[in-house]
């Protein structure tokens, strides 16, 4: 391969800048698609696979000397490979379930993890070899300088995909990131080249049409046609269903574990999703939350039936139920803690009505943030604090206790609830204590005793 002749050191620096953008924009993009189409921890399978996507190439180039259009093939195959692996993972997610797998061969060739495989690697392959080539083609002091601004690429990239992730739908910020590699093939050739524009125009087709990505099947279920609001965000991407579909009544007042003497009723609800997988209820509020008469058989708000609070912190308000549950009670002062500012706004928003504005409701202070921080920066004084089954299935006994939610269950954090309430005050955290998730409810009670014992 040619060095890099001083007039084109500039759009080497740029071209390399920009395949760096787009290796981080989509390692980063990719982990929150897989939260929704599979799990949280398969973040580290993404990262693993980046890695081994900007690290092949290098040995392979070492072994076999690349052509002289190696560089420009790798530009635009990078270029489609972005758009092609988010619309391959979705519409492959449809009919995955449906392949026969050979009896004993079910974990060694799980087709739906294969495809994730697949999906991960295609890009970063393409991307890294661009970004090989490139450093290949500098020499001496100019190596340093093209490292630079490869670094400086993925800085720029690190520092644009999270306020990305609040205004553009994450597939699509994959699929954007596809006209970077595109931009750097133009500047090298200085030309136009028909590969490079026909790579644009499918991008772009991919953008304008959205079908190719758009997403039918989520890791827990098939998604429905009638969902009346879909929102990307960096913490989860959010879905508004019309009714609570997958309960046996959706109609009647939802309730994480009601008592024997409830009797349903109908009731307005809709229900929000977060990743597929974690779930909160948003109850039409027609008058006042004293006319909800299904709060208190839900075993969540027994600690409001012990005393009447006056001051209550309920962290992950999510679709407002506990707010709902802390003003039924008594309470004239609620501090309501959401980890996701995009659910205040859709309840603020074009739910307002609906839900009455939960967040706003007289005595109603809402804040979007974490809930530990927020208690570890309150006052205090709070007769109840409530964190009632906020994280759902998004961590488990076996994968990922490192989510921002998940701290809120260790020793210190207990400790910390107990210094924040009155005297007299009661903590109340609900966690599963059936099925899968049967020793949660075990391993609170340790925690508790622990942080009780601790002082």
């Amino acid at each position: 391969m040619v060095p890099i002749a001083s007039p084109g050191r500039a759009r080497a620096y740029a071209a390399i800048g920009l395949v760096s953008c787009a290796v981080l924009l989509d390692e980063i993009a990719i982990t929150r698609v897989l939260s929704v189409v599979l799990w949280y921890h398969f973040a580290f399978l993404a990262i693993s696979m980046a890695m081994l996507g900007l690290g092949a190439p290098g040995v392979w180039f070492t072994l076999r000397k690349p052509g002289e259009r190696a560089l420009q093939t790798a530009l635009v195959l990078g270029g489609v490979a972005l758009p092609a692996s988010v619309a391959l993972l979705f519409k492959g997610s449809q009919i995955i379930p449906h392949w026969p797998i050979p009896p004993g061969l079910g974990a060694l060739l799980n087709p739906e993890l294969l495809l994730v495989l697949v999906c991960i690697l295609m890009p970063m392959l393409c991307l890294g070899s661009a970004v090989c080539l490139l450093l290949m083609q500098a020499e001496g002091r100019e190596i340093g300088r093209m490292y630079a601004a490869d670094l400086l690429g993925a800085m720029v990239g690190a520092l644009l995909i999270v306020p990305l992730m609040n205004v553009v739908p994450t597939p699509h910020i994959i699929a954007a990131a596809g006209l970077l590699p595109l931009v750097a093939a133009a500047l090298l050739s200085r030309r136009v080249s028909i590969p490079v524009v026909t790579a644009a125009l499918i991008v772009v087709a991919c953008l304008v049409t959205r079908d190719p990505l758009r997403l039918r099947v989520a890791k827990s279920y098939i998604e429905p046609d009638n969902l009346l609001y879909v929102k990307w965000t960096p913490t989860a991407r959010i879905t508004i269903h019309p009714d609570v579909f997958y309960v046996k009544d959706p109609k009647a007042g939802f309730g994480w574990g009601m008592g024997w003497n409830y009797e349903a009723k109908p009731l307005k609800q809709l229900w929000i999703e977060q990743d597929a997988s974690a779930g909160t209820p948003i109850t039409h509020l027609e008058t006042t939350p004293a006319a909800l008469t299904h709060l208190f058989f839900d075993v969540t708000s027994i600690g409001y039936q012990l005393q009447k609070p006056e001051r209550v912190c309920i962290v992950g308000a999510g679709g407002g139920r506990d707010i709902l549950s802390a003003l039924k009670a008594g309470a004239t002062d609620v501090d309501a803690v959401e980890l996701n500012g995009h659910i205040v706004d859709a309840l603020s928003g074009p739910f307002r009505e609906f839900s009455g504005d939960v967040y706003h409701l007289p005595g109603v202070h809402s804040t979007v943030g974490e809930g530990r921080s927020f208690l570890a920066h309150s006052r205090g004084g709070y007769d109840m604090i409530q964190i009632s089954l906020i994280d759902s299935w998004a961590a488990t006994a076996a994968g990922a206790f490192a989510l921002s939610e998940n701290y809120l269950y260790t020793v210190e954090a207990l400790r910390l609830y107990l210094q924040k309430t009155s005297p007299g005050g009661i903590v109340s955290i609900s966690r599963w204590m059936s099925g899968d998730r049967q020793l949660e409810g075990a391993r609170l009670a340790e925690l508790a005793s622990r942080a009780l014992a601790q002082g």
